[in-house]
């Protein structure tokens, strides 16, 4: 009995925990101490049975104790496991805050680009629409003031009767808004001017040069100082002679005057007459006089015939289709130096103007009486084979 007693304290001795020794306390508080305890006490009873159940008690301790080392045990190996898990992604963390820093800036800065460009653009767009807003404030102004000075324009020019301010006052309407009606205004005072300086003056500034575009105008011009040249030219008309005697000493002056206006006149539409001309281009001279001007190989095909042709140089000029040949009448023009004409056209020439020695013309042909009946007759033949 004494030797199973002995035994069992043996077993108890080695089953207890190391740190069972040196921290009693702590052991107390487990259950595995708490069934030592117990089976220490059974084994003090002396008794077979509580020996045995001491024994089972003990075992039972020594499954605890098995089972909370390995519990103890997995904590510290999950422990070892999690703890460079978490030191490795410190590491990566610091590694990449340098080049968080860098696209954290780098961001920032587009974003403040992206702003300042915003920014300007819109500083530059607002400068546009003031620039704008502007612009039409100072046309509007422009416009008004123009409107206003053409308006005391035209009252002095009604107001006056001297030729000087009105022309002075036009010439500062050559351009804007004005300029058409300026044109037309100087028309009517040129044609109303009493010296034929000032209107050689005031045609220079707003009807040179004279070109297809403007040339209708100044044919308007002409026909008017044409027209008024008809109630003089018939009251100077004496004997089938120019006669200025029953002419008024005032109608003498407006009659050298309106004669000196057409000659200009026609002498500025020549060259625009003699240039080439598009199919079907026609113009009308009729009720005109043209004086003193060159027109030899001008294409006057289909023309409005003009009231008079005075010295008129019509060399190798082609006259077909001429209109209006009723009311047309030469005077001092060698109209057989021209290319071509008509058949009924070139008849009512030889009745109104046949060739007449005493008088002059500006052709660069021939002038005899013997130029005369050849350049007839090839006119005829040439007439007779277009209608044939």
């Amino acid at each position: 009995m004494r030797r199973a007693l002995f035994a069992l304290s043996l077993i108890l001795a080695s089953a207890a925990p190391p740190q069972a020794f040196g921290q009693a306390a702590d052991a107390q508080a487990t259950p595995s101490a708490q069934l030592r305890t117990i089976a220490r006490k059974l084994m003090a009873s002396g008794s077979a049975d509580d020996a045995a159940r001491a024994a089972d008690l003990l075992a039972k301790a020594s499954a605890i104790d098995a089972q909370d080392a390995a519990t103890l045990k997995a904590q510290a190996e999950l422990r070892e496991l999690q703890k460079p898990t978490s030191e490795a992604g410190w590491k990566v963390l610091v590694d990449i805050t340098p080049f968080l820093s860098f696209v954290i800036v780098a961001l920032g800065f587009f974003v403040n680009s992206a702003q300042a460009r915003t920014a300007d653009r819109e500083k530059r767009e607002e400068a546009a629409r003031q620039q704008k807003v502007d612009a039409e404030k100072a046309a509007r102004e422009l416009q008004a003031a123009e409107e206003e000075r053409w308006r005391q324009a035209m009252a002095l020019i009604q107001k006056s009767e001297d030729f000087s301010p009105a022309a002075a006052m036009l010439s500062t309407f050559q351009t804007g808004t004005h300029a058409a009606l300026a044109r037309a205004t100087a028309v009517t005072v040129m044609l109303n001017a009493k010296k034929f300086a000032n209107f050689n003056d005031l045609f220079n500034t707003f009807m040179e040069p004279v070109t297809a575009t403007n040339l209708p105008q100044v044919l308007t011009m002409l026909r008017s100082v044409s027209i008024s040249l008809v109630p003089l030219n018939s009251k100077a008309w004496v004997n089938g002679q120019v006669d200025t005697s029953p002419l008024t000493p005032a109608e003498a002056d407006t009659y050298a005057l309106l004669l000196r206006e057409r000659s200009f006149l026609s002498a500025k539409v020549a060259p625009v007459l003699r240039e080439p001309r598009g199919p079907g281009e026609v113009m009308d001279l009729s009720n005109m006089g043209l004086d003193n001007i060159d027109l030899s190989g001008a294409d006057l095909r289909g023309f409005m015939a003009p009231y008079t042709w005075d010295h008129v140089n019509l060399d190798g000029a082609d006259l077909r289709g001429m209109r209006n040949i009723d009311n047309t009448w030469p005077f001092s023009t060698a109209w057989w130096h021209a290319s071509a004409i008509d058949a009924d056209f070139l008849e009512l020439l030889i009745q109104r103007a046949p060739f007449n020695p005493a008088e002059t013309t500006n052709t660069n042909r021939g002038k005899s009486a013997e130029d005369y009946r050849a350049a007839v007759a090839r006119l005829r033949a040439q007439a007779a084979s277009a209608g044939a």
